[in-house]
């Protein structure tokens, strides 16, 4: 019973572990599709004047 304790308790702490990076990841993503509109945007606005 004392093995599952522990077991239980280590696979909560790399739960959590994980839970952190991933809340790191989905913000560096958030913020690369921030800058993939920027920048598609911008792309978009270009070929616009050159076309004109």
């Amino acid at each position: 019973m004392e093995n599952l304790k522990v077991e239980f308790s280590a696979v909560k702490k790399q739960n959590e572990d994980l839970r952190q990076k991933n809340q790191a990841l989905e913000s560096k993503f958030d913020d690369t599709a921030q800058s993939f509109k920027a920048i598609t945007f911008h792309l978009a606005q270009v070929l616009k004047e050159v076309r004109n």
